[in-house]
């Protein structure tokens, strides 16, 4: 005599709302599931991407052109002409790509650099159209200035000859 008791639903439309949900949350996560596959693969499929960019970009590199003060590392062993840490081989990857990843940080500054240079100039040239058009205006003024003089002037003298044509 066994007395089991299966769980009770309330109603069947509860039990059917249940597997309703259940099958949803199955989908959604199955949908989720993919769309982590597909990032997966996206981000191994760049990273590859990154990884043969990085390596043409390195073998371009010419170690033996790299020039030694721009190395900065203790323990300073000099191999064909070049710095290097005691142990490092020049062309190790890890070496290059640092090596490139300083050219490119030179670049860039070399880039700013004449950019600021040219932002001065630019400056220098707007200054001196200012101090141009400062002179002119200083010239205008001084010239109405000399003008109100003489008209005064003849005002002055206008009076005065009024004043003594007008006596007796």
């Amino acid at each position: 005599m066994e007395n089991r008791q299966q769980p009770t639903y309330p109603n069947v439309n509860e039990l059917e709302t249940t597997e309703s949900e259940l099958e949803n949350n199955k989908s959604i996560i199955t949908d989720i599931t993919k769309i982590n596959l597909c990032l997966t693969n996206d981000d191994l499929r760049l990273r590859r991407k990154i990884e043969e960019r990085d390596t043409q970009q390195l073998s371009a590199v010419n170690p033996k052109k790299i020039e030694p003060e721009f190395l900065c590392v203790s323990g300073i062993v000099i191999e064909n002409g070049i710095s290097t840490t005691s142990g490092d081989d020049l062309n190790q990857p890890r070496f290059l790509r640092s090596m490139a990843k300083a050219t490119d940080e030179i670049n860039l500054i070399l880039l700013e650099s004449e950019r600021l240079t040219n932002a001065l100039s630019q400056l220098r040239s707007q200054l001196t159209d200012s101090n141009c058009k400062l002179q002119m205006f200083q010239n205008v003024n001084d010239e109405l200035a000399i003008t109100e003089s003489e008209l005064e002037d003849v005002h002055s003298i206008a009076v005065m000859t009024q004043s003594l044509m007008s006596q007796p």
